[in-house]
């Protein structure tokens, strides 16, 4: 078992620095636990989690870094994210007259109705309305420094590519 979970940030939670430790020492990997969480007060200064976390892999010479990015590492640029009530995606997807919110990414919806699911890439496509974020920033950085194994993200805004 990790243990409780710490330093909030982006309504996250990064697993304490004795389980950081404790798996990268065990795979060479740096492993950072993040969870959502409902409370908004919780957030604090996202470049002191960076810095705590930057200085971790300095100490330990981490060098393969694996990101899970999930869909809240982009609600700091203004995009929602899908399940927020009254202003996720999904409550604001009437527009399009859906059947259900999900089917503008159903495969066989869009064989019978593409627009709604261009639409909506175009509106969230990185054009500049929506800037990348500290998180994203930091994102980057690991991969300037050879440091970054793999990024797999869930989201669809590619604001982790548009720098």
């Amino acid at each position: 078992m990790l243990g409780p979970l710490y330093s909030s940030f982006f309504r996250c939670h990064i697993v304490p620095k004795f389980a950081i430790k404790t798996l990268s020492n065990s795979r060479g990997l740096l492993s950072l636990g993040c969870c959502m969480c409902s409370d908004s007060s919780a957030k604090t200064d996202p470049s002191s989690v960076l810095s705590h976390v930057a200085d971790h892999i300095l100490e330990h010479n981490v060098r393969r870094i694996l990101v899970l990015a999930g869909a809240g590492i982009s609600t700091d640029s203004g995009i929602p994210d899908f399940r927020t009530p009254g202003s996720g995606l999904y409550d604001n997807l009437s527009q399009y007259n859906l059947p259900w919110p999900e089917a503008v990414f159903d495969l066989q919806y869009f064989y019978s109705d593409p627009v709604p699911f261009y639409s909506l890439a175009k509106e969230l496509y990185p054009s500049g309305r929506y800037r990348p974020n500290v998180a994203h920033y930091f994102i980057r950085l690991l991969h300037e420094k050879s440091r970054l194994l793999r990024c797999y993200t869930q989201n669809i805004d590619s604001l982790e590519r548009s720098m």
